[in-house]
């Protein structure tokens, strides 16, 4: 009875080697980040060491570049800004169409954590690592990019609600990012999964490692 009950069970093992070892490897992955989460939000240096850091900054930087070339193809004259204001251990870059202020950009505006939930699906997933690698370039620039689309839309809307709501305009654009952030992050996991689905059909080794 015990070798019957053993038998099926390295049978349904077999059968569901591939799910089971994506589950487990997305799971380990997932459970690095929250860590590291933790850690850069509990521990004062870590955290101020990664907000201050040259990465950060760069990054930052890169975003508002993209964001006034887009806004000035569009024909607005959008200027970007690094200030300390916004923040009280840490500079931030500020979009904006003079004369109004415009929208800056936060740490948690970046999409760190939308990149790496898509990084960790892909490498989760079986698949060529130089593949994998490509992919994850890729997939992480396009959802970059979405989020570039929507600084520029916010910037839009702030100086949209600067002309026409006045001295009410800066409460109003505040409720309005707050909103917008949850929306965003609902169509970029929208485009992660799509994004997920065509690796997995078109780029993984699933055909592969199903004959095995």
């Amino acid at each position: 009875m015990l070798e019957m009950i053993s038998l099926d069970f390295r049978r349904i093992l077999k059968k569901n080697r591939l799910i089971i070892c994506f589950f487990a490897k997305l799971l380990v992955l997932l459970f690095g980040l929250f860590v590291l989460n933790r850690v850069l939000i509990y521990n004062p240096a870590a955290r101020d060491w990664f907000v201050n850091s040259g990465f950060i900054y760069g990054f930052m930087k890169t975003i508002a570049i993209c964001c006034k070339y887009f806004l000035n193809l569009l024909g607005y004259p959008a200027i970007y800004y690094y200030s300390h204001q916004f923040s009280v251990d840490h500079g931030l870059f500020a979009i904006c169409v003079p004369p109004d202020s415009g929208i800056y950009i936060g740490i948690q505006c970046l999409a760190f954590a939308l990149c790496s939930v898509f990084t960790i699906l892909i490498i989760s997933f079986p698949g060529k690592p130089v593949v994998k690698i490509i992919y994850i370039v890729a997939g992480v620039l396009v959802i970059e990019l979405t989020n570039v689309l929507r600084f520029c839309y916010l910037v839009v809307a702030s100086k949209s609600l600067s002309e026409t709501a006045g001295t009410k305009s800066a409460e109003m654009t505040k409720k309005l990012i707050e909103n917008h952030h949850d929306n965003f992050n609902l169509i970029v996991y929208g485009i992660i999964t799509i994004m997920f689905i065509i690796y997995v059909k078109y780029f993984s080794n699933l055909k592969k490692e199903v004959k095995k």
